[in-house]
């Protein structure tokens, strides 16, 4: 296994199609973007693990500076880490948080933390597995408006 930094154009892509399958209802493009700034960005990283050459699980962490639910600010912030499945328990998910948390401490964060979805039970027990504690449950709310007054 090996683990990379993503830096160019070839990468960004991998990166976006693992990324792809993570959130499959989010737009190709809006992810790019995201990748993109996030490989020439200090403070924002996103790593691809290859097997045999071939890219089999990413992780995009950013620095967070604002307030992060069990944690102190500035926070390394892991927003998406996936595996494909057939490479699925072999720790390459957990060599991916460990080198996020290293990335992190360098820029001065003393925390790590991460979320998953209320019905993610196997994101759950992942990060439970990788040494992180559960700071909390929400359940988000939105209200549409209409424009004007």
């Amino acid at each position: 296994m090996e683990i990379e930094r993503v830096q160019t154009e070839r990468d960004v892509q991998e990166a976006v199609t693992l990324a792809s399958e993570l959130w499959p209802e989010s737009v190709r493009e809006k992810l790019e973007r995201e990748m993109q700034d996030s490989a020439v960005s200090r403070s924002a990283s996103v790593w691809l693990a290859r097997m045999d050459g071939r890219a089999v699980s990413f992780l995009h962490a950013t620095i967070r500076r604002e307030y992060v639910e069990g944690a102190e600010p500035p926070t390394g912030y892991i927003e998406g880490v996936y595996t494909r499945q057939e490479a699925r328990r072999k720790g390459i998910a957990g060599t991916l948080i460990q080198e996020a948390e290293r990335w992190a401490r360098e820029r001065g964060c003393r925390w790590v933390a991460s979320d998953s979805e209320l019905d993610n039970a196997a994101g759950q027990q992942f990060h439970r597995a990788s040494g992180f504690s559960e700071a909390a449950r929400v359940v988000c709310f939105s209200k549409r408006i209409s424009a004007g007054r």
